[in-house]
């Protein structure tokens, strides 16, 4: 994909002149771009994006509507998501993605946010906004980053059941970490049904 952006940070605006097919598409609806209120230096550049350069950092996306949390981590390579899907950057991702994949938080959204359909939970941004999340220290960071890694590097194998047994340990680290008792975790653990 090619995102004729109109420069941020350091990086400079896409030319469209380096794209001959590209330009010469658009110079077919020249008169009605360059019309257009939201264009950015050139009539072929879109209009200034304020978070365009959080592509290109580590990040998480999730979509609006699924029946659990499906957070994907990504790293710094470029990859965009449509408007039905959110994005978080910034510090501890790994962790973050660590925490809303768990059947803890998968618990305390069932709980908080609106049902969609028969299956579907609403996992908008507002809804994981009130996630209660605490800050983690170094050597909590750290142990999370690791798992998440063991994870990465198991789905990028096909191995299920590897993924499986590292997710499973995610879960019992984020209910240790949020400090809950056997009694808790067993009733988190049927109300989801996986009891």
């Amino acid at each position: 994909m090619i995102t004729t952006h109109n420069g941020y940070g350091d990086i400079p605006s896409v030319d469209v002149n380096n794209y001959t097919a590209i330009k010469k598409h658009l110079d077919q609806f020249y008169q009605e771009i360059s019309k257009r209120y939201d264009k950015g230096h050139t009539p072929y550049n879109l209009r200034n994006c304020a978070y365009q350069g959080d592509f290109s950092q580590e990040k998480i996306f999730w979509s609006q509507i699924s029946p659990v949390g499906r957070f994907a981590y990504f790293d710094q390579s470029e990859v965009f998501c449509l408007n039905s899907a959110y994005m978080i950057t910034g510090t501890s991702i790994k962790f973050l993605c660590a925490i809303l994949n768990s059947q803890l938080i998968r618990w305390f959204v069932q709980n908080t946010a609106a049902i969609w359909g028969q299956d579907g939970i609403k996992w908008l941004k507002t809804y994981i906004d009130v996630v209660p999340i605490p800050e983690p220290c170094e050597i909590v960071n750290e142990s999370f980053v690791h798992l998440v890694d063991k994870i990465l590097e198991a789905k990028m194998h096909n191995n299920t059941a590897e993924a499986d047994e590292w997710e499973y340990k995610v879960d019992r680290m984020v209910y240790s970490f949020y400090g809950l008792t056997d009694a808790e975790i067993d009733a988190i653990a049927k109300a989801l049904g996986d009891v």
